[in-house]
């Protein structure tokens, strides 16, 4: 058909039908992109990017400003500096197929060269997005990332907003907008899922946001009512994040997406992402053959933990150990001990960073083994 001309805009498209695609600077304004029945507008790219409404078919929620993305670095000294997109003077959009990319560089808020990139991707209903910050400044670590933060502005009646998060079994806070400042800790006892979602019961779409995460990384899910809408966040902690000159490249991919019904239909579609996890795709524990028999035969697992980052004194450990034994009267191999904190840096989660083991822990660990502790 003929190109009807209309008003350039950033979309890979030649609007005004001058052979040219997003001529000019209408890429550092607004960024639009559908594919499918799924699109995605990025406001605000020369200044505070963030994203400003979702649509899947005739669903729609919309947010408010709140930077995409906020990274803080640490120096030597501990002292730490937060870096927003409105900091960097350099930003390039780049279109695939599927989604598109933003690059951001050349901040002089701090000595030295640190760069961002969000690729964001559409497949179906779901808009899924990546991460990576490459560090080249000389004096400081990357000490977390937060990414993607979303600031979700009311469905119909903000009276009738409801947030469900992975507190527990699962949380529903009502007037979510109003909410005091709550993070949750992934993985922690206290949430073992990943997601959470926005949504009025008497309207059609809510708003999901998952992770997608099977190894456990260590992260935070942060919610708090701005009065207007209600910001939603992930706190990511890169590997190694008090070594100088540390990078972050997502280890998992970012979910959001605009789906029908309530908590439950939410729920319902993170379980089947998680029935497709190695930790339940391969059936129940006492027919798996990768768990080994002394976990099976356990009776009771006994956390012990003490919140002190210079915490050395594991012998405290094997005494409650044998405190709980004694008084349960169990057998051998019928409580698992886990001990926490036994590593330098608090926040890794990979094997084998956590090694070198604080300079007591091995030693404790004959004695409790020595006492039939598992």
């Amino acid at each position: 058909p003929a190109c009807v001309p209309t008003t350039e805009i950033c979309d890979n498209i030649d609007n005004d039908c001058d052979s040219l695609i997003d001529e000019g600077e209408v890429c550092s304004q607004t960024v639009y992109f559908t594919y499918g029945s799924t699109s995605l507008i990025i406001d605000s790219i020369s200044a505070e990017t963030y994203i400003k409404s979702l649509s899947v078919r005739s669903n729609s929620i919309d947010f408010a400003q709140t930077p995409l993305w906020e990274i803080v670095v640490r120096g030597e000294a501990g002292q730490k500096i937060t870096l927003k997109p409105s900091d960097f003077s350099v930003r390039a959009v780049d279109f695939q197929s599927d989604g598109f990319s933003i690059a951001w560089s050349t901040q002089s808020v701090i000595e030295g060269d640190i760069s961002v990139v969000v690729i964001a991707r559409i497949s179906g209903d779901t808009v899924s997005f990546d991460i990576d910050v490459d560090n080249a400044l000389p004096t400081h670590s990357l000490y977390l990332v937060d990414f993607p933060r979303t600031a979700i502005k009311p469905i119909g009646n903000p009276a009738k907003n409801i947030i469900h998060r992975p507190f527990l079994s699962g949380t529903l806070e009502f007037e979510p907008q109003d909410m005091p400042e709550t993070i949750s800790e992934s993985p922690s006892w206290t949430q073992s899922m990943q997601y959470f979602s926005l949504y009025n019961p008497d309207e059609s779409g809510q708003f999901y946001f998952q992770t997608n995460d099977a190894q456990g990384y260590r992260k935070d899910f942060y919610i708090e009512g701005l009065g207007t809408s209600t910001l939603a966040k992930i706190i990511n902690y890169p590997e190694n994040n008090i070594v100088i000159g540390n990078d972050y490249n997502a280890p998992y991919q970012f979910l959001i997406s605009v789906i029908p019904g309530n908590w439950y239909d939410a729920a319902k579609r993170y379980k089947t992402w998680a029935l497709e996890q190695s930790w339940v795709s391969a059936g129940k524990i006492e027919s798996r053959q990768d768990i080994p028999q002394f976990f099976k035969n356990a009776k009771l697992l006994v956390t012990l933990s003490v919140q002190d980052v210079n915490f050395n004194n594991f012998d405290l450990y094997t005494e409650e150990g044998n405190k709980i034994k004694n008084y349960l009267q169990t057998s051998n191999n019928e409580i698992i001990f886990r001990w926490y904190h036994w590593h330098n840096n608090i926040f890794d989660m990979n094997l084998p960073d956590y090694l070198p083991s604080r300079s007591t822990f091995l030693q404790a660990l004959a004695a409790a083994q020595a006492n039939g502790q598992y």
